[in-house]
C-alpha cells in the first residue's frame, strides 16, 4: 500500500496561544497531506480549471495501475462533450473547495463566519436533493456554558492530537485483535446506539459491529500499519504531539435524499466499516470530545452522474484510504444502474427536476462559461508559448548553420594555408 504522504510539514497544529489584543485567531491554512497540498496550490493558482485538469489526469493515472470500474465509468463522463468535472466544480463555493481539499474545513468553518455563510448558500444538506455529502470526524463546538470558550473556540472543528491519533491507531489495532467478548470491544461496538449482540448480521464471522468479514479486518490493518508508521515519523520529526491537528479524517457518499443518508453515517445506522471503527473508538477514548459534521459538497444533477459524482468528490477530499482517508472502497465498484433501479424509478422523478432547478439558482453556468474561456485564454498562450518556442528554435537552427558554414570555411582556409606551407617547405628544401 502506497505512503498515506502525511509527512511532518502536514502535521500541522492549531496556535492555542491566546492573544488577548486579537479578538479571534484562526488556524494555520494547511493540508493534510502532500498529495492534498498540491491539490490546493493548483487551485489557488489557476483556478477550477487547473483544479479539474489535475483531477482528470489523477483518475487516468490511477486506472493505469488498476483497471477498476469506478476509473472508468469516471473518465467515460469526465471526457465527454460537456466538461462535467468544470461543472460540478463550479458549483461549489470556492473557499469551501478548498478547505474540503486541505482538510480543515470544520476548523475554518467554525472560526470563519464569511466561510459559515457560506454553507447557507451552497453547502446545506437538504432532505429531498440527491447530494454527495462529506462526513468528517472533528472535535465539537463547546459552548461557554461547559469549557473555558478563550481556548475552545481554538480547538472546534480540530482533529485529535498527533499523541492522540496514535492511541486511536493503537486501540484500534486492538479491537481486530482481541475477541467479540471483550469488555473493550462491546464498549467501541455499542459507543453508538443502535446496535447489540443480538442483531448480528448473518455472516458476520466475527460477531462485532465494525469487523464483518476478512476482508474488512485486513483493510483496516493495512491502513493501521501505514497510517501509524506515517504518524510515528511525523512525530520524530518533531511535530509537536499534543495541539490538535487543523486537519480532519473524513469519509465521501453520495444518498438521494442526502441529509438522510448523511444522518446515518452520523449515527452509525449505516456507515462503512473503517469509519464507523475510527468515529467509535473516538468516543470509547474521549466521550463527547467529538462529533460527526456533514457537509453537502455537490448536488447531483442525473442518476447517471452518481458514481461520477461520488469519485470526483473523494478525490477532492483525499477520502479513499490509500490516500489516507476513511473510504475503505473504491466508490461506484458495483454497476450503478443502482442508478437504474434504487435512484432512477419514477417516484423520483419530481426530486430529480428539483436538483436541477436549485442548480439552476446557484448561476453555476456563468462560473462554468468563466472557466471554460480560462481554459481557452491558457490554450491560447500555449500555442503563443509553443509558437514562440518553435519560432525561437527556428532561428537558432539557423544560427546553428551558419556557425557550421563558417567552421567549414575556416578548416578550409587552414587547410589550404597547410597546403601552401607544405609546398614552401618543398622548395626550400630543393635549395
Amino acid at each position: 500500500m502506497a505512503s498515506l504522504g502525511i509527512s511532518a510539514e502536514a502535521v500541522e497544529v492549531v496556535d492555542l496561544t491566546i492573544d488577548d489584543d486579537v479578538e479571534e485567531q484562526k488556524p494555520r491554512i494547511v493540508a493534510r497531506s502532500s498529495r492534498q497540498q498540491e491539490l490546493a496550490n493548483l487551485l489557488e493558482r489557476f483556478g477550477v480549471a487547473g483544479l479539474a485538469d489535475e483531477v482528470v489526469r489523477l483518475a487516468k493515472e490511477e486506472k493505469e495501475k488498476k483497471n477498476a470500474a469506478s476509473w472508468r465509468k469516471f473518465l467515460d463522463v469526465a471526457g465527454g462533450a460537456t466538461s462535467w468535472v468544470d461543472i460540478y466544480l463550479s458549483s461549489m463555493d470556492p473557499n469551501v473547495l478548498d478547505a474540503i481539499i486541505r482538510g480543515d474545513l470544520t476548523s475554518r468553518k467554525y472560526q470563519d463566519i464569511s466561510l459559515d455563510n457560506s454553507f447557507a448558500k451552497r453547502h446545506q444538506m437538504r432532505e429531498n436533493l440527491p447530494q454527495i455529502y462529506l462526513s468528517i470526524s472533528c472535535r465539537r463546538k463547546i459552548t461557554d456554558k461547559e469549557r473555558d470558550w478563550s481556548r475552545v473556540r481554538k480547538v472546534a472543528g480540530c482533529g485529535p492530537s498527533l499523541s492522540e491519533m496514535l492511541q486511536i491507531l493503537s486501540t484500534m489495532r486492538s479491537y481486530t485483535n482481541q475477541s467479540a467478548d471483550s469488555t473493550m470491544v462491546l464498549k467501541i461496538d455499542t459507543a453508538f446506539a443502535g446496535w447489540t449482540r443480538d442483531n448480528v448480521a448473518a455472516g458476520n464471522v466475527y460477531g462485532r459491529r465494525y469487523l464483518t468479514s476478512n476482508t474488512a479486518k485486513d483493510r483496516i490493518v493495512e491502513w493501521l500499519d501505514q497510517a501509524q508508521s506515517d504518524m510515528q515519523r511525523s512525530s520524530q520529526n518533531g511535530a509537536s504531539r499534543d495541539e490538535p491537528l487543523s486537519w480532519c479524517l473524513s469519509e465521501v457518499g453520495f444518498g438521494v435524499r442526502g441529509f438522510r443518508r448523511s444522518m446515518q453515517h452520523r449515527t452509525h445506522e449505516g456507515t462503512n466499516y473503517l469509519f464507523g471503527l475510527y468515529t467509535a473508538v473516538l468516543e470509547y477514548l474521549f466521550p463527547k470530545e467529538f462529533d460527526i459534521s456533514t457537509v453537502a459538497m455537490m448536488d447531483v444533477l442525473f442518476p447517471e452522474h452518481a458514481d461520477f459524482c461520488e469519485v470526483l468528490g473523494s478525490m477532492l477530499v483525499g477520502s479513499y484510504a490509500m490516500h489516507g482517508g476513511l473510504n475503505p472502497v473504491l466508490a461506484g465498484g458495483a454497476d450503478l444502474s443502482r442508478g437504474s433501479k434504487a435512484i432512477n424509478r419514477p417516484e423520483l422523478d419530481t426530486v430529480w427536476a428539483d436538483v436541477r432547478l436549485a442548480f439552476e439558482k446557484k448561476d453555476v453556468w456563468e462560473k462554468v462559461r468563466k472557466v471554460e474561456a480560462a481554459k481557452t485564454e491558457a490554450l491560447r498562450k500555449t500555442t503563443q508559448q509553443i509558437s514562440g518556442i518553435s519560432a525561437a528554435e527556428a532561428d537558432i537552427a539557423r544560427a546553428n548553420q551558419a556557425l557550421l558554414e563558417e567552421r567549414r570555411q575556416l578548416e578550409e582556409s587552414q587547410e589550404q594555408v597547410r597546403q601552401l606551407q607544405e609546398i614552401e617547405d618543398l622548395d626550400l628544401s630543393f635549395e
